[in-house]
């Protein structure tokens, strides 16, 4: 019986552990693990199923036959896709608007400043997640596209999409305070600070803030100086301006 489905270049993980032993009984790699597009592996029968806890697929399709191979839930196998190391990217741009934003498949990780090049991105992609690809994919990003552009035309005041930051433990926690400031108020880099508990990290918490990934999702244009001026900002003073206008 021949069916339509992907072939793939694999690797089978026992028990946590990558299992060479089993690629290397067999002459023709690309054809061993062989998926279906109803959520199903043919694997061969001489491999004991019950033992894989992660199966690594790098999927291509072609027409390939089930004869000599044993059918295998995915629901059985961790499954780990190639596309796990890609950055999904698009120009968002509406209006006054256009920036560059950018997602994993975990969630939105990158959102660029207003005119910025594309360069910004590939720049903290290069730094951030050296091991991945960028790919331009509209389709993937549109989900984040809208709701970014829900708030940016007054239609939204919070996010519910899912994101994905990269950074350091001292990073991670200062954007987490920011994701807690309400729509149409302000904070000073003291009270970040404070919240985190490090009275005394003010500056490291305005290098920390400088270095946010999710400009808008992660508001850090929320946060102005103790005295009330407008301060530094990744996207620009011009920028962070229109946004906090927005709110008002």
């Amino acid at each position: 019986m021949t069916l339509t489905l992907h072939f793939c270049n694999f690797a089978v993980f026992v028990n946590n552990v990558k299992t060479s032993n089993f690629t290397n009984d067999f002459h023709n790699q690309t054809t061993l693990v062989k998926w279906s597009s109803t959520n199903t592996f043919y694997l061969p029968l001489t491999l004991n199923k019950s033992l894989i806890t992660k199966i690594k697929v790098y999927s291509k399709y072609t027409k390939v036959d089930t004869v000599g191979y044993q059918k295998i839930s995915t629901r059985g196998a961790k499954m780990e896709r190639a596309n796990e190391s890609i950055v999904y990217w698009m120009l968002l741009g509406r209006g006054p608007w256009t920036m560059y934003i950018a997602a994993t498949t975990e969630g939105l990780c990158y959102v660029g400043s207003q005119h910025g090049p594309f360069e910004e991105l590939a720049n903290w992609v290069r730094k951030r997640l050296p091991a991945y690809e960028l790919s331009e994919d509209e389709n993937v990003m549109k989900p984040y596209a809208t709701e970014l552009m829900d708030y940016l035309e007054g239609r939204r005041t919070e996010f519910t999409l899912s994101m994905d930051l990269h950074g350091t433990a001292f990073q991670q926690a200062v954007w987490k305070v920011l994701q807690q400031i309400p729509y149409g108020q302000t904070v000073s880099y003291t009270d970040i600070a404070q919240q985190i508990k490090k009275p005394n990290a003010v500056r490291a918490v305005g290098t920390a803030i400088g270095s946010n990934p999710l400009l808008i999702t992660v508001p850090c244009h929320r946060v102005i100086s103790k005295n009330g001026k407008l301060t530094g900002y990744r996207g620009g003073l011009e920028m962070k301006e229109q946004l906090l206008g927005l709110e008002k």
